[in-house]
């Protein structure tokens, strides 16, 4: 058995996969590219997919064997997995948020634009098709909020779309398309940058629509999508600096196209304020 290893660094947590299908080691790379690194170091959880005759199985750190049917289930469980590891460490300095940002870049200077909502309600395709317009990249998955409130950091894997079929119709849950953001000619932005505004997504509408939303009103949006919920005291602080130092619309989303021209027409406004 000729075992192939990948290491990735998500978030200061050294992640390492061994597998004798290249064909996984192939998709990692290409969701967690930015993330790879060279094994120096100790590694904090290790995962091993092996196939054999009638299944794949999956190892987490030694323990039993998980068994899958298809390289497709054990590649998007391996995914979250480790990006479940990373994001679900809790962090004195930060907030992890489930959300997206993409970046604003005026004279040399980038602000982030925060897209908020539960999975399924648009963040990847809204990013996307911002990422079209000519924003930089942060993360269509989850972000860092500094302690501050002021200040936010991506988490830059690869953008994961719903898979379409020639019909156009979706393939079905958990079925994705990943694109490497390096791929679209647009910065892909690692380090903290400054708040412009945040977007939370709230539903679908015939026409897109989009309106003002209070701090008070964003907030519990935001405290559902927290990855790890302790501390609670120093997350509910920053999330309260977060939605009142920064202006906050409710998105009601239909065509992303018209969506996504909506949120840039909206930012020299922002800039004028």
């Amino acid at each position: 058995m000729s075992l192939r290893r990948r290491s990735y660094d998500l978030s200061g947590s050294t992640l390492t996969v061994e597998s004798d299908l290249d064909v996984v080691l192939d998709r990692l790379d290409l969701v967690f590219g930015c993330f790879r690194i060279e094994r120096h170091r100790l590694t904090d959880r290790r995962y091993r997919v092996l196939k054999s005759e009638q299944s794949i199985a999956l190892s987490i750190d030694g323990g039993s064997g998980i068994s899958f049917e298809s390289v497709g289930q054990v590649e998007e469980y391996v995914q979250w997995h480790m990006s479940q590891s990373a994001l679900s460490i809790v962090r004195s300095d930060a907030v992890v948020l489930h959300a997206a940002a993409v970046a604003r870049i005026r004279d040399d200077l980038h602000r982030a634009i925060v897209l908020i909502g539960p999975s399924g309600s648009g963040k990847s395709t809204l990013t996307h098709e911002l990422l079209r317009n000519g924003f930089g990249f942060l993360s269509d998955e989850a972000l860092f909020v500094d302690a501050s409130g002021h200040a936010v950091r991506g988490f830059p894997r690869a953008l994961g779309l719903m898979a379409e079929t020639q019909k156009g119709q979706l393939q079905g849950e958990g079925a994705k398309e990943y694109i490497d953001p390096f791929s679209l000619a647009v910065p892909v932005l690692r380090d903290p940058i400054p708040v412009e505004c945040l977007v939370l997504l709230m539903g679908r509408a015939s026409q897109s629509q989009l309106e003002t939303l209070a701090p008070i009103q964003a907030l519990p949006a935001l405290l559902k999508q927290v990855y790890a919920t302790e501390p609670v005291s120093s997350i509910l602080e920053a999330l309260v600096r977060l939605v009142t130092s920064h202006p906050t619309f409710a998105l009601k989303s239909g065509d992303p196209v018209e969506a996504a021209a909506m949120i840039a027409n909206l930012l020299p406004a922002l800039v004028a304020a």
